[in-house]
């Protein structure tokens, strides 16, 4: 067995925890528990409990342990895939890999976005400061630059937990502080206002149709002069493009893009 489901499991053992008014109070007023703080001791115990009941197994060679070993993600000799986009409102693009060339990293994204594996954001942790210094172009590491995350709808925000878009925009902002590199980051400005279908159902023209009028810019203007916009997977490109659109319309002079994966 290679990665693991997610199951309500996981769930039923926060709900059933917290039921009891004692671990209720436990919670609201901490400065009446003793020693270590119920909430980090209750997180560690529902890892625990993940842990033995299931498993992770790396998505590469099925050892146990991680999602995706060490030994096997150095293996992959990331490159890194950079595009320039400059005729369309995206200036340019870096993905760390190749949807259809990396395959655990396309399954692993699979299951990040849509089994809704949350921990599997310590890989991309891994994989950014492994590989960020080799796949991120010089440009973005000059300069003052805004990182700004594909919005999510905030309903299906809430039913996923995380937006990955933002996940992986905090990592890339630490990346960054780490080399010293002090750039912004808004994740409150750009905005979806409408739930649409899900990209991936859709072809090249519905995609357009789908997004038209999906994002807007609610933050100061002009918006920030230079920008990383970072996303999961680009495809068509359709996502990323309304994004930078609106981004432009505002003010924004270059956007640049920042996935995982070019499919």
């Amino acid at each position: 067995m290679v990665g693991r489901k997610i199951c309500d499991c996981e769930v039923n053992i926060l709900q059933f925890t917290l039921s009891s008014p004692r671990r209720q109070e436990s919670i609201c007023h901490p400065e009446r528990s003793r020693g270590i703080p119920f909430v980090f001791m209750l997180s560690k115990f529902i890892s625990l409990i993940k842990d033995i009941l299931f498993p992770v197994y790396c998505i590469s060679c099925g050892n146990e342990g991680e999602w995706w070993c060490d030994k096997c993600l150095t293996k992959e000799k990331l490159t890194g895939v950079t595009t320039f986009l400059a005729v369309k409102a995206v200036d340019g693009l870096t993905a760390f890999f190749n949807y259809d060339k990396c395959v655990a990293g396309a399954k692993l994204i699979k299951q990040f976005k849509y089994n809704f594996a949350g921990d599997i954001k310590i890989v991309w942790d891994k994989l950014v400061t492994k590989y960020g210094d080799k796949v991120l172009p010089t440009e973005l590491k000059r300069g003052e630059w805004t990182i700004i995350p594909v919005p999510l709808y905030p309903r299906r925000q809430r039913e996923r937990g995380f937006n990955q878009a933002e996940v992986l925009s905090e990592i890339l902002l630490d990346f960054f502080t780490m080399q010293g590199i002090q750039h912004k980051y808004d994740k409150s400005s750009l905005k979806r206002n409408r739930n649409t279908i899900q990209q991936v159902k859709l072809s090249g023209e519905d995609r357009r149709k789908n997004l038209a009028g999906a994002f807007v810019w609610q933050g100061s203007t002009p918006a920030p002069a230079k920008v990383i916009l970072v996303d999961d997977v680009f495809t068509t490109g359709t996502t990323m493009q309304s994004c930078a659109e609106i981004l432009k319309q505002s003010g924004t002079q270059v956007v640049w893009g920042v996935t995982l994966a070019k499919d």
